[in-house]
Order: structure tokens, then sequence, then C-alpha cells
């Protein structure tokens, strides 16, 4: 599995970013989202705040070891 931050486009955000984490897991020869979830980051809601909302991702996430954003910090 892969995963990805993606803005409306589809294209690859940040993750402070408005955007959505897609899960994909290869089908034959292509690469289908098998999952989604709606996700940002307000670096200005503290640290207990980030916290909280990395390990919403780290959980949605689940077994996928590869993700892809912009930018990460």
């Amino acid at each position: 599995e892969i995963a990805a931050m993606l803005d409306q486009e589809g294209c690859t955000t940040t993750l402070t970013g408005p955007g959505e984490v897609v899960v994909y897991s290869k089908v034959l020869s292509s690469w289908e989202p098998v999952r989604r979830m709606s996700f940002s980051l307000d670096t200005s809601q503290g640290l207990a705040q980030l916290r909280t909302k990395m390990a919403e991702l780290v959980t949605f996430l689940g077994d996928c070891r590869i993700f892809v954003a912009r930018a990460a910090r």
C-alpha cells in the first residue's frame, strides 16, 4: 500500500494544507484507492492537538508504511 496527501485537484499537498489522505493498493498493474480520510493540521492548535491528529493518521494508515506529501515539517 501507498498513501498520499492530496489537495482538491488530486495533486500532492503538504500535511498542513486542507486535503485528503488516500491509501492506494496495487490491483494487477494499477494502483486503486482503497480508503480515504479528510486531513489537515492546524499548527496553531499546539503540540497536544498535533499529537492527536498524527495518532489518528497513524491509525488510519494501518500497515501502510509509504506516505507521499509535498512537504512534511
